[in-house]
């Protein structure tokens, strides 16, 4: 049994939790979420966070986001230690250009160099 839920002041802690925890792991990633719609799974004892039209700012490049979905470990929240278990992100089309932007932000790497060799001709 699946419960859906969605609140606008609830909805703004979870927003908060999850720009959070982005910018612990990467200092670099500014997001904006917009309202999020969350699930609760009682069967399975789990928590599903989405949101759709969010950015991402990586470094002055910004990322048009689709949906993203949080999947939470909810007796993590309940003990005041929230884990996010996985993260979905579905990016909406970008063009060449801001492709180039974004990689240009990249360590090097194959993915780097594929991008620039095949892809930016």
């Amino acid at each position: 049994m699946t419960v859906s839920y969605n609140d606008d002041l609830t909805g703004k802690s979870f927003n908060n939790l999850i720009v959070s925890k982005i910018y612990q792991s990467n200092n670099n990633i500014k997001i904006k979420l917009e309202t999020i719609k969350f699930k609760l799974d009682i069967k399975k004892f789990d928590l599903f966070l989405e949101t759709a039209n969010s950015n991402i700012d990586y470094r002055d490049s910004e990322i048009p986001i689709k949906k993203i979905k949080v999947f939470i470990d909810i007796k993590s929240l309940l003990l005041a230690d929230s884990k996010i278990e996985k993260i979905n992100i579905e990016l909406e089309k970008i063009n060449l250009k801001q492709l180039q932007k974004l990689t240009n932000n990249f360590k090097p790497s194959n993915f780097k160099n594929f991008i620039k060799t095949e892809l930016l001709k």
